[in-house]
């Protein structure tokens, strides 16, 4: 509306309020607020042609003189909030008009509205669903499928088959997690075939010297062969051969469970060479010679291991080397890292078995065999020994036809 409205409005209010007040008898209480109807108490010649507000807009105004007597309208009983604005004739404020701020919504069409918009919702709702149904459901059976097959497998592997193997054409992280399982079950049965073989190559290893021995006492026992001091000699070496077997197993068993201790500390190893090439020197039928840039190269290390190392690298030079042969052991220093090059003389090594001659039980199949009195796991030890240093171990032909094993440490500090 208008400022000219309001002005009609206010006017007529307030003369029907005075003509009110004029006419009561002084007895009689003053009426209380009440609402006024859709039509206002005032001429509506003046109103525009413009339409009509709303009945509920009037339901919410709250109409007073200047000094807030109500004349049209009502309070609120709900504690809603009012909005009060002067209405101001000439800078004199003539009345009030408050405005009920509604917390709920009453209007047929809002609530219409409303209604109609939830009903919109809940379809739209209903039709989300639907899609969301439609396009999970394929999805869900293309990642549920390859995680029930990766559990059915792993029950699988749980039970010790190790043939079992999952698809691997997906390039997701399920197609890694397949790939990396049946490397895992690769593994496991590498490890299985190696432990059966480990176990028969052990069974055998035993039984052959155990054999000799039962032969032998059941001759003696028979009478076929004497009792004599080379009969008992005989024997005896069966037994050392044996003890030596036993020994380097228990040896090796300790070495892969970690039960091996090491003193690790500061040491020479040009003297650890040094001092137990010197002690052997005498025992071989080979002619030795050790070579060094320096008199001390320092790793951090076991002297005790390391000097078992030695022993047993060479042991199985003076087993496998043939008569007259050399032995050249050389120390250097490569980068950050302590070398020893340990080199002999015919026979060789096939290149086949260059990368097996560590393994466990192992033997070539030339001169070098179990004939020589090798048990076929000191060099399994050394390697075990060397690893225990945080070092590596390669072997390859040597330049005196024989075989070369390099071996290096970590220089001491690194």
């Amino acid at each position: 509306m208008s400022d000219d409205i309001w002005k009609n409005f206010v006017r007529s209010s307030l003369a029907f309020n005075d003509r009110e007040r004029n006419f009561r008898p002084e007895n009689e209480k003053p009426p209380g607020p009440r609402y006024f109807d859709y039509e206002p108490p005032f001429d509506p010649g003046v109103l525009p042609d413009k339409p009509m507000p709303p009945p509920e807009l009037f339901r919410r105004l709250i109409l007073t003189d200047s000094n807030k007597h109500i004349l049209h309208g009502q309070l609120p009983d709900d504690g809603s909030k009012i909005i009060w604005l002067p209405i101001r004739d000439d800078d004199q404020v003539m009345g009030y008009l408050g405005a009920i701020q509604r917390n709920t919504i009453s209007d047929d069409m809002d609530l219409l509205f409303i209604k109609q918009r939830n009903a919109q919702t809940i379809w739209i709702l209903l039709a989300a669903g639907l899609v969301s149904f439609l396009f999970a459901v394929p999805f869900a059976n293309r990642l549920l499928k390859p995680i029930e097959n990766i559990q059915k497998a792993t029950r699988t592997l749980a039970d010790g088959r190790f043939d079992v193997s999952l698809n691997t054409d997906r390039n997701d992280e399920l197609g890694h997690l397949a790939r990396d399982f049946n490397r895992l079950a690769k593994t496991l049965s590498q490890n299985l075939n190696a432990r059966q073989k480990w176990v028969a190559d052990i069974s055998h290893e035993l039984r052959t010297p155990i054999a000799l021995l039962q032969a032998e006492l059941e001759a003696m026992i028979d009478g076929v062969r004497k009792v004599d001091e080379a009969s008992l000699i005989s024997l005896n070496e069966e037994i050392i051969r044996l003890s030596f077997l036993i020994n380097d197993l228990h040896e090796l068993s300790m070495s892969d469970v970690g039960a091996l201790t090491y003193n690790m500390q500061r040491c020479n190893m040009v003297g650890v060479l040094e001092a137990n090439l010197e002690t052997v020197a005498n025992g071989i039928r080979i002619s030795l010679e050790l070579q060094s840039q320096a008199a001390h190269y320092e790793i951090n290390g076991d002297e005790r291991r390391l000097s078992q190392l030695v022993r047993n690298l060479v042991s199985n030079t003076n087993k496998y080397t043939d008569c007259p042969g050399t032995l050249l052991v050389r120390v250097s220093k490569q980068e950050h890292f302590v070398v020893i090059d340990w080199m002999d003389s015919k026979p060789g090594v096939p290149e086949a078995s260059l990368t097996h001659i560590f393994d466990r039980l192992y033997r070539v199949d030339s001169s070098r065999n179990r004939a020589t009195g090798g048990s076929g796991l000191g060099l399994s030890l050394v390697k075990n020994i060397v690893e225990a240093h945080n070092g590596k171990i390669m072997a390859r032909h040597s330049e005196y036809g024989g075989l070369w094993i390099q071996i290096q440490f970590p220089e001491y500090g690194l």
